[in-house]
C-alpha cells in the first residue's frame, strides 16, 4: 500500500496534526476506527488515475489505474503533496499538474480507515497496540504490548477475541456496517457519473451523455464539428470558465483524462467548458493561408478603389490611361 504506512488513532492524529488537526474530518474519514497514514508515490510522468472532492477526499479511482494499484480507495483524504499541507481537492489537482508539466515524481500522504480484522505486527503497530491495552489496564509497557501482540497475531481465533473484548464491539456487525457505508459510497458515485452534463464552447451549449463518468472528445467533435474548423486539434475539459480561469489562472486545471482524450470524473448535470489546442502543423498552415488571403483582399480593395477615384499618379495602377479607364468603368465628361 504506498510507500508505506504508520496508524494513527485520534489522539496520535491530534498531535501530529496539531493546529491543523480536524475532529470532524477525522471522524469523517475514520467513522469510529482509527486512521492509517498512507504514503504513495507517483512516478515521474506517470498519471495517478484519481479524482478529488472539493475538500480533498478521494471521489473516484479509476479502473486499472496506478491509483488503483497502489491501494487507493474512495474515501480516503489526502494531507499533503510533496511535503506541503494542503486542504482542498483544487490544491491537489493543481500540485498534480505541476508534476506532469515538469515531469518530476510527486508524493502524496493521505489518510485511511483502518481495517479493523488486519493484524499488525511491527513495532510500530505493537505501540498502538500497547497504548489501547494500557487504556484497558491489560498491559503497561510497549514490550508487553508487543508480546500480547505477537502472540495474538499467531492464533486468528484469538485474535479475534481480544480484539473484540478490547474493542468492546461486534467486528462481524462493525465490518457489515462498513460494507454497507462503502457499496452506499460507490453507489453515489457510479450514480453521479451517470446521466448528462452540459459542455460549452463559445456559441456551443449542448448536453452530452456520459457513462460512469466518462465521454469522449469524438463525441463531443460529432456534434460541434471542431476538428472540421482545426484540423487534428486536441479538446481538453475543465469545470472553469474562460472568464475564472482569467481572474484566477492559479487554480485552473484540466478534467483526467484516461486514455488521452476519454475525459475522467464527470459528474452528472454539471457543467464543463471546452478548450482547444490546435494542431501545430495544421495551426501554421492555416496562418499562411490567412495571411495569403488578407494580402489578396488588400491587393483587390486598393485596386478597386484606384480605379474608381484616380486622381494622383501616386495612387492610380494606370495614370497614364487613366481617362480610359475610367471610361470603361462608367465616367462620362461633362463640359
Amino acid at each position: 500500500m504506498g510507500a508505506g504506512s504508520s496508524i494513527l488513532d485520534k489522539s496520535g492524529a491530534r498531535a501530529v496534526a496539531k493546529d491543523r488537526f480536524n475532529e470532524e474530518d477525522f471522524d469523517a474519514v475514520a467513522k469510529g476506527c482509527c486512521l492509517e497514514v498512507v504514503n504513495v508515490s507517483i512516478p515521474a510522468g506517470q498519471r495517478a488515475g484519481v479524482s478529488f472532492a472539493k475538500n480533498g477526499t478521494v471521489s473516484k479511482v479509476n479502473p486499472k489505474s496506478l491509483a488503483e494499484k497502489k491501494g487507493i480507495q474512495v474515501g480516503w483524504k489526502v494531507y499533503q503533496v510533496d511535503g506541503e499541507d494542503v486542504d482542498t481537492g483544487s490544491q491537489v489537482n493543481e500540485a498534480l499538474a505541476a508534476a506532469r508539466k515538469t515531469g518530476e515524481a510527486i508524493s502524496l500522504v493521505l489518510l485511511a480507515r483502518c481495517e479493523k480484522n488486519e493484524l499488525r505486527t511491527t513495532v510500530e503497530d505493537a505501540k498502538v497496540v500497547a497504548d489501547r491495552l494500557e487504556e484497558e489496564e491489560v498491559a503497561s509497557d510497549v514490550p508487553k504490548a508487543a508480546a500480547v501482540a505477537v502472540e495474538v497475531a499467531s492464533d486468528v481465533p484469538k485474535a479475534a477475541a481480544v480484539a473484540v473484548e478490547v474493542a468492546g464491539a461486534d467486528l462481524e456487525k462493525a465490518a457489515a456496517a462498513e460494507l454497507r457505508a462503502a457499496e452506499e459510497a460507490a453507489a453515489a458515485v457510479k450514480a453521479r457519473g451517470n446521466g448528462t452534463c452540459t459542455i460549452k464552447y463559445e456559441m456551443y451549449d449542448e448536453s452530452f451523455e456520459i457513462k460512469d463518468g466518462s465521454t469522449t472528445a469524438a463525441a463531443i467533435d460529432d456534434v460541434y464539428c471542431l476538428s472540421y474548423v482545426m484540423p487534428g486539434c486536441k479538446i481538453h475539459l475543465s469545470p472553469i470558465s474562460p472568464q475564472d480561469r482569467t481572474t484566477d489562472a492559479e487554480n485552473f486545471f484540466y478534467v483526467d483524462e484516461e486514455p488521452s482524450q476519454t475525459y475522467q470524473g464527470l459528474e452528472k448535470d454539471a457543467v464543463y467548458y471546452a478548450y482547444i489546442k490546435e494542431d501545430a502543423a495544421n495551426f501554421a498552415i492555416y496562418q499562411k493561408k490567412s495571411r495569403a488571403a488578407l494580402v489578396a483582399m488588400i491587393e483587390d480593395d486598393r485596386g478597386a478603389a484606384s480605379e474608381a477615384t484616380c486622381v494622383d499618379e501616386y495612387g492610380c495602377k494606370d495614370w497614364a490611361n487613366r481617362f480610359v479607364v475610367a471610361k470603361n468603368n462608367g465616367w462620362k465628361e461633362v463640359f
